[in-house]
C-alpha cells in the first residue's frame, strides 16, 4: 500500500518556514528542526518544496546526509 500524503493531509516531516526565520528548515514529526534551532507546527512541504538557496545550511546538510545514508542502505 502506498503511504504518500495527499495535498489535503498534513505532512509528518518536511520543509517549513517558521515566522521570523530567514530560511526554510527541515522538521521531523517531533516539530523540531534538524539544526535544533526552531520548533514549528505549521504546514510542511516535501524535500522538493524549497530551492537549496532558501534552506538552512545545517538542515540541508543533515537532510542530504540522511538521504545518502538511506540510499546506501537501499531504503527509499
Amino acid at each position: 500500500m502506498d503511504e504518500t500524503k495527499t495535498d489535503n493531509q498534513k505532512q509528518d516531516q518536511g520543509w517549513g518556514w517558521p515566522l521570523n526565520s530567514r530560511k526554510a528548515h527541515y522538521f521531523r514529526n517531533d516539530k523540531r528542526a534538524l539544526c535544533g534551532r526552531w520548533a514549528y507546527t505549521g504546514p510542511l512541504l516535501p524535500d522538493r518544496g524549497y530551492a537549496a538557496v532558501n534552506c538552512c545550511a545545517q538542515c540541508k546538510r543533515r537532510r542530504d546526509a540522511e538521504l545518502r545514508w538511506a540510499g546506501e542502505r537501499g531504503e527509499s
